[in-house]
């Protein structure tokens, strides 16, 4: 999902919203907040969409916590065609920087695995840098 919507259409936020809202994952629109940014929802995730390119497309979602960053890590890399994520200073964080091809735009991936009891909270985000 992440990838089909924020990746796809990296720099596009109305294709980004066009993808979210209808595509099979059935994501409710819940609106957009005082700063412009769609908010989605299903049973499972939460997707934002901001109107600022350099804050992006971002997906949370719970999951178990037996996942931690390093298995969630290889998960993602693995399924976007990346290289393992670089680490960050936090530890539950790692990034990865993408460019698209034949333009000067860098964008930075973020992975961001934290616990809250009994589920781990997984965010992935796009922004423009």
């Amino acid at each position: 999902m992440f990838k089909t919507i924020c990746l796809t259409h990296l720099d596009n936020r109305t294709a980004q919203i066009k993808a979210a809202d209808t595509g099979p994952w059935k994501l409710a629109s819940t609106g957009t907040d005082k700063d412009g940014e769609a908010r989605f929802r299903s049973e499972l995730v939460g997707l934002s969409v901001s109107a600022d390119p350099t804050k992006g497309c971002a997906l949370t979602a719970a999951i178990d916590p037996k996942f931690d960053i390093e298995k969630v890590q290889t998960e993602v890399a693995s399924g976007l065609s990346f290289p393992k994520g670089k680490a960050m200073p936090s530890p539950d964080s790692r990034y990865w920087m993408i460019g698209i091809p034949r333009r000067e735009d860098r964008y930075v991936i973020t992975l961001k695995v934290k616990n809250y009891g009994d589920d781990n909270l997984v965010t992935l985000n796009s922004s423009k840098l």
